[in-house]
């Protein structure tokens, strides 16, 4: 039986094909289910992993270094590791794709996290935890992603600065 993760809000889906352990840390593959007209919602980069997305249904459109890629069903993209990118769901329908992250390094545990937050309801409309879950999760997976618009040396600091006020005002 394959692990699900579901994010209530957003309405993401995230089926593990391949975890981590599966490939001693090799890579992580899974299905991404992510609705009409939904998006990451900010621009990212990764700067330990690289990522393939092979669509299965739908339309994805890869914003990539600052330009628009569509990929269709049957097509496939890759973002290399310290490459901006942001996907969304610019089709019809809902948008399917196999995600490859290599290495597999602690994304499920991260997505597994989020997922986790946005059950409990302590999450945004879009899914997304706050601010100062945000840098918590950050400080607990480190180097699993950055925003693309900030230097990483910035957010790396601003990360165990709310993390620590997080913690010391007990907003976590």
């Amino acid at each position: 039986m394959r692990k699900v993760l579901r994010n209530p809000i957003s309405g993401e889906t995230f089926t593990m094909i391949q975890s981590g352990a599966d490939t001693d840390g090799d890579y992580l593959q899974f299905e991404w289910l992510l609705k009409k007209g939904s998006a990451m919602p900010f621009a990212h980069v990764h700067p330990l992993q690289s990522e393939t997305f092979e669509v299965l249904s739908g339309e994805l459109t890869m914003m990539m270094n600052g330009k628009a890629e569509v990929v269709r069903a049957g097509g496939m993209i890759a973002v290399p590791r310290e490459t901006p990118h942001q996907p969304r769901n610019t089709g019809e329908g809902d948008l399917r794709c196999r995600v490859t992250k290599r290495p597999a390094r602690q994304t499920e545990a991260l997505l597994e996290a989020i997922c986790d937050l946005a059950a409990k309801g302590e999450a945004d409309p879009k899914g997304r935890p706050n601010f100062f879950q945000l840098a918590r999760l950050a400080a607990r997976y480190p180097d699993e992603g950055y925003l693309a618009t900030v230097p990483i040396w910035v957010q790396k600091w601003g990360i165990r600065a709310a993390a620590w006020l997080g913690r010391f005002f007990a907003l976590l």
